[in-house]
């Protein structure tokens, strides 16, 4: 079927109240099939009409629930001008379950063991924390000639701290066991360098400590 628009005022858009077909037939009624057509059906109870802007103001206001969305004649972009009752009384927040949990933190940061971290995965903690010898003077002590190391007896410390935040709530850990534990290597601390700490703990009971000097 051909539309026949108007080049003087070019083409437009409008949102109109009613069904498709009820739309079809109030063309039909008003002799505008030509110049308009169904453009989008929104709703079983919403359409879009587009053709001749002088077509789409000769449509009776009766059925209309909103104004002209757009006129290509005018020379600017889609405005909608829907009339809904938006309420903005209440905030509705979409936010990641990453973002959540980084938000919301469940306890607070300690020394060494640093935080609780989001996971990618269900079954997997991670936390993560940063060393510095300012602000953990004792740690200068454990020293090998001029070089300060972390012991062996803190990773245990911090694992156990890990193990302790994965106990659920309103229960208590009587014993921890360890089992298979190997240092591939020590960890060094320098002066005025920060030391970020990483400990991923999985259900299954495994657990990898990490660093890293920053």
């Amino acid at each position: 079927m051909e539309h026949g628009f108007n080049q003087r005022r070019g083409g437009g858009m409008m949102a109109v109240g009613c069904s498709p077909e009820a739309a079809k037939a109030l063309m039909a009624e008003t002799n505008l099939g030509a110049q308009l057509t169904v453009a989008c059906v929104n709703s079983r109870s919403n359409v879009t009409l587009s053709g001749d802007v002088e077509a789409l103001e000769a449509l009776p206001s009766r059925p209309r629930r909103a104004q002209r969305l757009c006129s290509a004649a005018e020379g600017r972009g889609c405005i909608p001008f829907f009339s809904h009752p938006w309420n903005y009384s209440q905030i509705f927040r979409a936010d990641s379950r990453i973002q959540c949990e980084l938000v919301a933190q469940k306890l607070p940061t300690k020394s060494i063991v640093g935080a609780e971290m989001p996971s990618m995965e269900e079954s997997e903690r991670v936390w993560r924390g940063f060393i510095r010898l300012e602000e953990e003077p004792w740690l200068r002590d454990h020293a090998v000639g001029n070089n300060a190391l972390f012991p062996g007896a803190g990773v245990i410390s911090v694992v156990f701290e890990a193990a302790q935040q994965m106990v659920e709530p309103c229960k208590t850990a009587r014993a921890y066991t360890l089992r298979d534990v190997s240092f591939t290597a020590l960890m060094a601390l320098s002066e005025g360098v920060a030391t970020e700490v990483e400990q991923n703990a999985s259900r299954l009971g495994h657990m990898l400590f990490v660093w890293l000097g920053l």
